[in-house]
């Protein structure tokens, strides 16, 4: 059994501002969403169960141990949920007591088991944090020269989701499924005022006027907001080029699709976001098909590759 940590799981000071402070990937509709019902809920209890959740699920998972089914010759992945880093409270309660490096580890695990000669990712997520994202989506990228990599979207794939997905051989989806939210984005609140009404003003002593944007009770500059619009607009980048590097888009798709609009269905497939709106028993049927004709590589083959601790 791996070490469960429950300070992990413990609702900090500013659990709600977590959410304003980092960069997402993600639906924003769907965060909003679910941050609202957070905040409508006793937050402490629904800690409380996340932390059960993520011990009884997560109680076998050493390394040795597979969090994914083969199914003829198939890997099977489940990705679903707000995507982060690491499983976080927050996380957990949206869905998801995994993350990022536990999806890497069932990667690494598929790549070495001789039973396994393609890999499905079986998805449904609106996104989630950037941190960590695209160390995966490189992994995935190359694993999949490795062996065949397929993508299903359930339901929703968007944002850091779909950039995962996008990482691999061919993309399917079901007909109601949105997809897209090419994006990244994130919040500055400038309370100054709401200080100032109550008496107190904050001094900020910085080394430089690049040093302690964003603190609370400070007010932010023009300045302040081009300064985190430069880091976004270099996550952007990395973003376009990353599904770029695993899809083929013209010019007309690409206006299309990197301005974080989101499709449905058979649209994600026409504007070449996604290879075939079907059933994930008509996809299974499909890949499985496809890797008969394959052979895979061995572990053995890939040992020098593919440690326990190493990357692809």
């Amino acid at each position: 059994m791996s070490e469960f940590n429950k300070s992990d799981f413990i609702v900090p000071d500013g659990f709600f501002d977590y959410l304003k402070i980092n960069y997402w990937a993600i639906l924003p509709r769907v965060a909003t969403a679910a941050l609202s019902r957070i905040k409508d809920s006793d937050v402490v209890s629904l800690s409380a169960q996340a932390k059960e959740i993520y011990a009884r699920e997560h109680m076998n998972d050493g390394e040795n141990e597979k969090s994914f089914s083969v199914q003829n010759g198939l890997a099977i992945i489940p990705i679903e949920g707000m995507l982060t880093k690491k499983p976080t409270c927050m996380s957990a309660l949206m869905g998801n007591t995994r993350g990022y490096l536990s999806y890497k580890k069932d990667l690494r695990q598929a790549l070495t088991d001789d039973s396994v000669r393609g890999i499905m990712l079986d998805m449904s997520s609106p996104g989630g944090s950037i941190s960590g994202l695209f160390d995966l989506a490189d992994y995935i990228y190359e694993a999949n020269k490795k062996k065949p990599i397929y993508a299903y979207i359930s339901d929703i794939g968007c944002s850091a989701c779909y950039l995962l997905a996008s990482q691999a051989k061919a993309i399917y989806c079901n007909s109601n499924a949105l997809v897209g939210s090419i994006g990244v984005y994130s919040t500055i609140e400038d309370v100054s005022k709401a200080y100032s009404d109550l008496g107190i003003k904050v001094n900020l002593v910085r080394s430089s006027d690049k040093k302690g944007i964003g603190v609370e009770g400070v007010k932010v500059s023009e300045k302040d907001i081009s300064e985190i619009q430069k880091e976004i607009d270099s996550f952007q980048t990395l973003f376009e080029a990353a599904v770029l590097r695993g899809r083929v888009l013209n010019d007309k798709q690409k206006q299309k699709v990197f301005d974080a609009s989101v499709f449905v269905g058979q649209q994600a497939v026409n504007v070449g976001l996604v290879d075939k709106c079907i059933s994930f028993e008509k996809a299974l049927s499909i890949v499985a098909e496809d890797i008969k004709t394959k052979k895979g590589s061995k572990a053995s083959d890939l040992a020098c590759n593919f440690s326990a601790e190493s990357d692809v």
